[in-house]
């Protein structure tokens, strides 16, 4: 007897889970929903926290005031400390809502936990199935981890997002 024609995800099995369908649009939608839910709860409720947030703050309300979307700068100095997709990231959620304020700068972060978690579902699928790969997804997003620093504004994109694009060629 053959084992892998009994085994439920043979490769053979899973070969129509590879193209992009309904069922994959709503996994999607699955874990979109419920992880944006998950991370923007109560995202603005609190001040932002010393020593980092108010900094990075700051450098959105220089860069927002000079019109300068290309050089960090706090109080005149230049400022590199973050990669500079956040301060976009940042700017263009304070220029939709008029301001900068906790919820502006905290939004980048819960587009990179987004992010992670469609990239995850997307490197899982082709190996386990669609079923696993939700699995998978909404595992991640519930994860202390991933849950607690998609919310702050602490996210470091340099060095989670270019190992997960890497992989995911």
């Amino acid at each position: 007897m053959d084992i892998e024609s009994t085994w439920p995800d043979a490769p053979q099995n899973r070969i129509e889970d590879q193209t992009v369908g309904k069922a994959h649009v709503r996994d999607l939608l699955i874990l979109v929903c419920g992880a944006s839910i998950l991370f923007t709860v109560a995202l603005g409720s609190r001040d932002l926290w010393n020593p980092n947030e108010p900094i990075y703050g700051q450098a959105v309300v220089e860069m927002s005031e000079r019109g300068d979307w290309l050089i960090p700068t706090v109080n005149g100095s230049v400022f590199s400390e973050k990669p500079i997709l956040y301060y976009w990231m940042a700017l263009s959620a304070s220029k939709i809502t008029g301001n900068v304020n906790e919820v502006t700068l905290r939004i980048p972060s819960v587009a990179a936990g987004l992010l992670g978690i469609i990239l995850t579902y997307f490197l899982v699928l082709p190996y386990t199935g669609r079923k696993r790969a939700l699995l998978t997804g909404l595992m991640l997003g519930s994860m202390y981890g991933v849950f607690w620093c998609s919310g702050p504004c602490r996210w470091i994109f340099s060095s989670w997002l270019p190992p997960w694009a890497r992989l995911c060629r």
